[in-house]
């Protein structure tokens, strides 16, 4: 007879329990039929998001540290063609390209106009936009110009010196200088 008066002491004890837990602010009622697989997949779906937004903040920060690495092996690739280059021009200064068992350096030259004084330049070879800029395209026509008279019908040697003074000192402000690219294949 323990047990049966037992019982209902047990049930009581059961319901009230509920009631106390259903009241917490904490608890989750039991979900109604079907509702518990959608907060299953709402859950594993949260899990996902969780995983997506660490990976993105994990690439982001390997993007950085692989920007940073990009920028430290252009840096040391420059320096040694910088450094061979100035090896080989001075063993071979009057080379234009330089073959190797897999490799070639070859060079183009171009011509290139470096601003000295940007106030002394005639006002005619600036251009405007919001800001002032030499037209540097004018000052190599007008400085190529000036050559071209000056050394017509003279000897390369004599030639030599009148354009090169004239490079320097045909655009007041300006002059004509010769570049070498090198490129490596």
């Amino acid at each position: 007879m323990s047990a049966l008066a037992e019982a209902p002491s047990r049930s009581t004890r059961a319901i009230s329990d509920r009631a106390s837990v259903a009241s917490s602010p904490c608890h989750t009622p039991p979900p109604a039929a079907g509702e518990g697989v959608t907060r299953r997949k709402a859950d594993a779906t949260c899990w996902v998001i969780e995983r997506l937004r660490g990976d993105a903040a994990y690439h982001q920060g390997q993007a950085k540290r692989f920007s940073a690495l990009a920028k430290t092996e252009t840096s040391r690739a420059d320096s040694l063609e910088s450094t061979i280059l100035a090896v080989l021009t001075r063993l071979e200064p009057k080379a234009t390209s330089f073959r190797f068992t897999d490799h070639k350096l070859s060079s183009r030259l171009s011509d290139a106009i470096e601003i000295d004084n940007q106030a002394a330049i005639p006002p005619e070879l600036i251009t405007s936009t919001t800001t002032e800029n030499p037209d540097k395209t004018s000052i190599k026509k007008r400085i190529k110009a000036a050559i071209a008279q000056a050394i017509n019908g003279l000897s390369k040697e004599e030639a030599a010196p009148i354009a090169f003074s004239l490079a320097a000192t045909a655009v007041p402000g300006a002059r004509l200088i010769k570049r070498r690219n090198w490129s490596i294949h």
